[in-house]
């Protein structure tokens, strides 16, 4: 028989022989896992942890002139909660009442339906929950997503030509439609995260691939131009009791757009909340009768064929004058004699039509076509009106005193502010420009150089132009626009809105145009 110490003896070498089998056995297996199996088994692994997905870049930005954001794409966070499993209920209704003002009862309402999805607060910046989202890993059942949306800091402020971005991440109206293609973002194949509960994990907007993105764009606009016109065409819409007003600041010398607004306007931000008709940009889109605005382009006419100067006088026939036995104009003061300038000054339709009357109306015509009138001015923004000019051989008996007082022709507010820039810069016709730059391969600043298409009229008639729209801010039609101390040009115009046939005596379309170191142009409906 064995003694005690035999059995013990025995006992410990039975299990010394189980252990150093189950070891060699699972070293045996560790050592095929790794020598056969890795690559395998290590495709498993990634082919439940990623998954692929077809995605965009990120949106280019549009800048202003001194590089101010526009438009941009930034993350916004949604946070949620699987009621249906366990999650940290007072933490998570403690910390969200806190950041967002929001009494306790409103979550607790919120969490009380299970639900594997239960959304406790949508769209917001990053800056509006950092403080959450540095604590997130901390709180046990809180969970965010993050989706890429278009800003527009400035709102209301550029709306028209900035446009907007849909809910398809395609550019609607103004730039964002023009230059969708641009300022999209290119697509690619991306490796996304699986969760241990199977969701897919968003990439951070920090991740994503640069080389996809859109380009930027930058812009001729300046922010503070931008909003003294807007502000001062709301003030204007609430004086008159106009439905609409648009206006748009140009740098006469290189046909920059410094600004160009119409009211009312939207915020693109929240475009859906909106409707479609304060969408379009009504500087470019509307085209109207200038009425006495235009009378710039006859008085050009005027003094460049050299039959005239702005001292020779004219009859103004005491306001009223029969131009054919059915057709007969009024001015809206009485004169007798007034020179060619006071003509201009004074807006005598009497003295203007006697003018063109000698002149010749192919002039007028051939002016009108030379300042670019009936043709689009060739702005890279959607929808832009060419307005109306009709051919030479259309033209009836009336169409030239008509036209030379700024009837039976239609024009939209750049078409005009450029005409007006013509004279402000020495007598060359600007080709209108918005695109400062665009930042990216195959784009140089050279292509976006400022261009004159044209000379129209000789500096000494751009110099006499701009005496006589001196003269009418200070001694006739627009004196409320002048300011002491500066030196300021001007012309209004009063064309009463055409409706079923006939001109309307109650309805009219006002405008303005100035020169003051940059010309500006407004107008109201």
């Amino acid at each position: 028989m064995l003694n005690r110490n035999q059995i013990l003896y025995k006992r410990i070498r039975i299990t010394s022989f189980i252990f150093f089998t189950a070891n060699a056995i699972i070293l045996s297996k560790m050592l095929f896992i790794q020598s056969f199996k890795s690559e395998q088994l290590k495709d498993n692994t990634y082919k439940f942890g990623r998954t692929e997905r077809t995605a965009s870049g990120n949106r280019g930005k549009v800048l202003d002139k001194d590089g101010e954001i526009l438009a941009q794409s930034i993350p916004k966070y949604t946070f949620w909660v699987n009621s249906k499993k366990h999650y940290e209920k007072d933490k998570i209704i403690k910390l969200f009442s806190a950041e967002f003002d929001k009494p306790r009862e409103y979550y607790l309402s919120l969490l009380k339906n299970k639900r594997k999805y239960v959304k406790i607060e949508d769209g917001l910046f990053r800056m509006e929950c950092a403080n959450i989202l540095a604590q997130i890993n901390e709180i046990e059942g809180l969970h965010y997503d993050m989706s890429v949306d278009r800003f527009y800091p400035h709102k209301n402020l550029f709306s028209q030509v900035l446009g907007y971005v849909d809910a398809d991440n395609q550019g609607q109206f103004g730039i964002e439609r023009e230059f969708n293609s641009i300022l999209e973002g290119k697509l690619e194949q991306r490796t996304y995260s699986r969760s241990a509960n199977g969701r897919i994990r968003q990439l951070e907007y920090s991740e994503l691939n640069k080389n996809t993105n859109g380009l930027d764009i930058q812009l001729t606009l300046d922010v503070d131009m931008q909003d003294i016109l807007v502000h001062a065409l709301n003030n204007g819409l609430d004086r008159s009791k106009a439905k609409s007003a648009s206006g748009i600041i140009l740098d006469p010398f290189n046909g920059d757009i410094l600004a160009m607004a119409s009211i009312p306007d939207y915020d693109p931000n929240n475009y859906k909340e909106y409707n479609v008709d304060v969408f379009s940009n009504r500087v470019i889109s509307e085209s109207y009768e200038p009425g006495s605005t235009f009378k710039l382009i006859a008085m050009a006419a005027l003094l460049e064929s050299k039959k005239f100067s702005p001292e020779d006088m004219i009859f103004c026939e005491n306001g009223k004058y029969q131009i054919l036995p059915q057709k007969t104009i009024h001015d809206h003061e009485p004169y007798d004699y007034l020179s060619v300038s006071e003509v201009f000054i004074y807006s005598s339709n009497i003295g203007l039509v006697k003018l063109v009357k000698e002149l010749g109306d192919a002039s007028i015509y051939n002016f009108a076509r030379k300042f670019g009138f009936g043709i689009q001015t060739g702005i890279p923004l959607p929808s832009e009106s060419s307005g109306l000019l009709r051919q030479y051989n259309q033209w009836s008996r009336l169409s030239g005193f008509s036209i030379s007082m700024g009837q039976e022709i239609a024009v939209n507010t750049l078409q005009l502010g450029l005409a007006y820039s013509a004279v402000a810069n020495g007598g060359y016709l600007p080709a209108p420009r918005i695109i400062k730059n665009i930042y990216g391969e195959g784009y140089d600043m050279n292509d976006f150089s400022p261009i004159p298409i044209r000379r129209v009229i000789s500096k000494n008639t751009s110099k006499i132009l701009l005496d006589m729209m001196e003269g009418v801010v200070t001694q006739g039609t627009a004196s409320k626009a002048g300011i002491p101390g500066y030196k300021i040009g001007g012309k209004t115009g009063t064309a009463e809105k055409f409706i079923e046939g006939r001109y309307s005596s109650k309805f009219f379309i006002s405008s303005f145009a100035s020169i003051f170191l940059l010309m500006t142009l407004g107008m109201f409906v």
